[in-house]
């Protein structure tokens, strides 16, 4: 499955940083506080978003390439992440549990949150 739809990150990042809070995109709790979560262009594939209860649904990955990249899981404000699975660790909303949002390294707490499955709130 190939992510042909376009999307401009450059409204949302400020000297590197996200310039604005990132919430969720279901129930707008708040992620992320502006300037802790740093851009990063990665190529990586996450499973598909679905809320817990949906969790034995048959899993199939979308191709994302925009990441807030955060160094430490308490750098966030509310987050959820799941036991290791194929060497990674997803990270979810922690109030209603809907994701993943993105993923973290097994080594250290390297997070990474994909920037087209949360909202970016940034004030004109």
């Amino acid at each position: 499955m190939e992510n042909t739809e376009e999307f401009d990150v450059k409204p949302l990042i400020s000297d590197g940083q996200n310039k604005g809070s990132v919430r969720c995109a279901l129930c707008n709790s708040l992620i992320l506080n502006p300037g802790m979560g740093e851009y990063r262009s990665e190529e990586t594939a996450l499973p598909n978003m679905r809320k817990r209860k949906d969790a034995e649904c048959e899993e199939e990955e979308e191709p994302l390439s925009d990441f807030w990249f955060v160094r430490n899981v308490y750098t966030f404000e509310n987050v959820g992440i799941s036991k290791a699975k194929e060497g990674k660790k997803y990270l979810t909303c922690a109030d209603c549990e809907i994701g993943p949002i993105g993923w973290c390294t097994l080594a250290n707490d390297d997070c990474y949150v994909a920037i087209k499955r949360v909202k970016n709130i940034v004030s004109s």
